[in-house]
């Protein structure tokens, strides 16, 4: 990897790759994506290969493709959109992005269940820090509401969910925290609760997707939702 102008290049390609800024809301949101349903090909097959392959699978096309164009803005890589029926898969090939990835958003390679925690770029940078959590809460998060709006996360992540839980208290918020036995694994989950702390996320952390758009929904049939990022 060689400096080429305000990028980065690779010997024998023309295509320059960005290195984005740390301090950058759509950072966080990208790697939190990658953190809920992302995956980076394990490194020992990628050495073999030359296939430094990343790849987002996600029933949402809106996720996808929001994905697809913070892909292209932050480091100048289109990723391809493949429909698999039932889901999406976009995915695309860059040693410079994977490396990126792996040392700046500490995204675990190959099988990452229980390894993941909020990366340190992420905790240094508010900015992006917010993006991480609404990109986390994009591709994992539910909404749900009967007597009262609830956002929540659930995961196989105990110390991603407890970080996560311990920021959005020091943010303000009020989130609860729970476990529960699943297929002989401990699922982790924290929620939000009630119109005035989702409205607050909402409008100062932010979501995108199925997952905004139901939330905004909700919050409008009370009259209450604001303009959300």
């Amino acid at each position: 990897m060689k400096p080429r102008g305000r990028g980065f290049g690779v010997k024998g390609s023309a295509h320059t790759v960005f290195w984005p800024n740390y301090d950058s809301y759509d950072l966080g949101v990208l790697t939190g994506m990658l953190y809920g349903d992302g995956n980076l090909i394990k490194r020992p097959t990628a050495l073999r290969t030359g296939r430094w392959r990343i790849e987002l699978c996600e029933g949402d096309l809106g996720i996808v493709r929001a994905y697809r164009c913070l892909t292209r803005d932050l480091f100048n890589v289109k990723a391809a959109i493949r429909d698999r029926v039932t889901w999406y898969e976009a995915y695309y090939c860059s040693r410079i992005v994977y490396e990126f990835m792996t040392y700046v958003g500490e995204h675990p390679n190959g099988k990452k269940t229980g390894e993941l925690r909020i990366p340190e770029f992420a905790k240094q940078h508010p900015d992006a820090m917010r993006g991480f959590v609404a990109g986390i809460f994009s591709v994992e998060g539910s909404v749900t509401c009967n007597s009262n709006e609830r956002l929540r996360v659930e995961m196989l992540e105990p110390v991603l969910i407890q970080e996560l839980y311990l920021w959005l208290r020091e943010f303000g918020l009020q989130p609860h925290i729970y476990q529960y036995p699943k297929e002989g694994k401990t699922m982790h989950g924290l929620y939000l609760y009630g119109p005035i702390e989702c409205q607050t996320f909402l409008t100062s952390i932010g979501l995108i997707g199925k997952r905004k758009k139901q939330l905004t929904r909700f919050l409008r049939s009370r009259g209450q939702a604001s303009p959300a990022r």
